[in-house]
């Protein structure tokens, strides 16, 4: 894959068209999870900065091999997101071989999605974000309106409703790939209107949603709590009510208050059997005030987690969730198929309050624990007054005899004036060779950012050879913002031996840790 702008050499093969803005930066999406479904094929990658570039691609006859058309939120620097809206529409009025739109942090017009229907039949994979604060920044509605309509709204206003309200994602037969974020404005509508898309998807696999927080917060002020509580198991029963097939979904977002919270609600909408993936967003809704508490004053939420996490998700290989707590612990304890655990990849953004490591070991509760996994989170960033300490931990993970393991991703306290930069690098490398089938590493930042880390690219470069050197088995390892594929050159012994091949970002995407795990400390 390479990049670059149009006339400086790009092949007759299919193109990935990224419109960034002047920074040209790819956006981060708000689920970077790992892509099993993505569109996979081989493309050139071309750069748009300013919109006043399109043009030249445009008469560059490029248009009818674009494939995959990202539009990032930088590309509103200096412009208005109609100016965005219509240049994106001249873009897909030619590119009728588009696959793939990923549409982020930009107000999407009715008219761009009416563009996308007639013009691109080919589209299998749909991605939107819609900024966070839509409601304010187009419509003109705050979190305090009492009503979904202003009393006295003004012309630009109301031309904003005209271009941006009342979206639909219907039309589109071939998609496999429905992720929308943010969902604004009349919650109740949108919801009726996604049950038509939904019978209308038969070869849909991955379906990815949040609401937004602003538009939860209005409704909340002014008593439609109703609009959203509850949104998803609606989402489920109305689209069984209306006598549809069950889904074949392999991958499912659950963001921003969309939870299962009734039993069999979920199984009823999709065919459990199926699910590879799935993400809950078990986290509390708040801006000025709480609207939605997940957990309120104990570990159990209203969320049923064994919905996904059970005998019936057989195929299930990578769960998220934003906090691991003990109602996701006990549906992990009521797995009574090893072969399920076995194959499971975990990662929660947040873990202070239930210890993860718990699930390596004997539990009287738990008469399955220890569990064997594919791919686990563990943090060793440890303070005194905690019961556990990074020995202890990594001993639980020797004891517990996790052959199945492929992936880790671990947190580390810095050591600037220790040989590597880190603490407890030799305890990690011995604890890591107990793992026949690691092959993916990575060691995540702590609560600093890169510009605040104590450490040179030099330590960095020589921590992972030295963990390379200790556990031969390792092919990938990334260290806080460095990511290298593992070779072993043949006249060399030790670290001297280890080859570290720095990879791209396009490479990085291809490593599954790398992109499942969403650990933070």
């Amino acid at each position: 894959m390479s990049s670059g702008l149009v006339g400086s050499g790009i092949s007759d093969s299919p193109i990935t068209l990224k419109i960034l803005g002047r920074q040209r930066t790819s956006p981060k999406l708000l689920y970077n999870l790992y892509r099993s479904e993505a569109h996979t094929e081989s493309t050139e990658e071309v750069h748009v900065g300013d919109l006043d570039e399109i043009p030249a691609i445009q008469a560059s006859g490029a248009l009818p091999r674009v494939t995959n058309l990202t539009i990032s939120r930088g590309a509103l620097e200096g412009t208005w997101p109609e100016s965005v809206n219509s240049s994106v529409c001249q873009i897909l009025a030619e590119a009728r071989n588009l696959r793939k739109l990923t549409w982020v942090g930009i107000p999407l017009a009715a008219e761009t999605l009416d563009t996308l229907r007639r013009c691109c039949p080919r589209i299998k994979s749909i991605h939107v974000e819609f900024p966070e604060n839509m409601e304010e920044m187009v419509l003109g509605l705050s979190i305090a309106d009492d009503e979904l309509e202003d009393d006295e709204p003004d012309e630009d206003v109301l031309e904003a409703r005209a271009l941006y309200r009342s979206l639909s994602f219907r039309g589109f037969p071939e998609i496999e790939s429905l992720h929308v974020y943010n969902i604004f404005d009349d919650l109740r509508r949108f919801r009726e209107d996604l049950v038509k898309v939904l019978r209308e998807a038969p070869n849909l696999r991955s379906l990815g949603l949040s609401l937004a927080i602003e538009s939860i917060a209005r409704c909340y002020n002014s008593g439609q709590a109703g609009q959203y509580d509850g949104w998803f198991d609606r989402l489920c029963s109305e689209y069984v009510g209306s006598g549809a097939p069950r889904l074949q979904l392999e991958s499912l977002i659950c963001g921003t208050a969309i939870y299962p919270t009734k039993t069999n609600v979920l199984a009823n909408f999709t065919d459990l059997a199926c699910l590879e993936q799935v993400h809950i967003e078990n986290r509390d809704v708040s801006r000025e005030g709480k609207y939605i508490s997940i957990y309120g004053s104990n570990e159990h939420s209203r969320i049923v987690f064994t919905s996904v996490l059970s005998n019936q998700t057989h195929k299930l290989r990578r769960f998220s969730a934003f906090q691991f707590r003990d109602d996701i612990m006990e549906a992990l304890g009521d797995i009574d198929d090893p072969n399920i655990t076995r194959q499971l990849a975990l990662s929660f953004q947040n873990q202070e309050y239930v210890e993860i490591h718990d699930l390596f070991r004997q539990d009287e509760n738990y008469p399955h624990f220890p569990l064997q996994l594919r791919m686990v989170d563990l943090d060793l960033q440890r303070q005194e007054w905690e019961e556990f300490t990074a020995k202890s931990i990594l001993d639980s993970l020797v004891a517990s005899k996790q052959d199945t393991l492929e992936g880790l991703m671990v947190h580390l306290p810095e050591e600037p004036a220790t040989d590597g930069g880190f603490a407890h690098l030799d305890i990690l490398g011995y604890a890591l060779g107990s793992l026949p089938n690691l092959g993916q590493l990575a060691i995540g930042m702590d609560k600093f950012g890169r510009e605040r880390s104590n450490l040179t690219e030099a330590q960095l470069r020589h921590s992972a050879k030295r963990l390379a050197t200790a556990v031969p088995q390792i092919r990938f390892i990334n260290i806080y913002w460095m990511f290298w594929k593992v070779s072993r050159g043949s006249d060399a012994t030790g670290t001297e031996a280890v080859l570290l091949e720095e990879l791209g970002c396009a490479e990085r995407e291809q490593v599954e840790l790398w992109v499942h795990s969403i650990f933070r400390p």
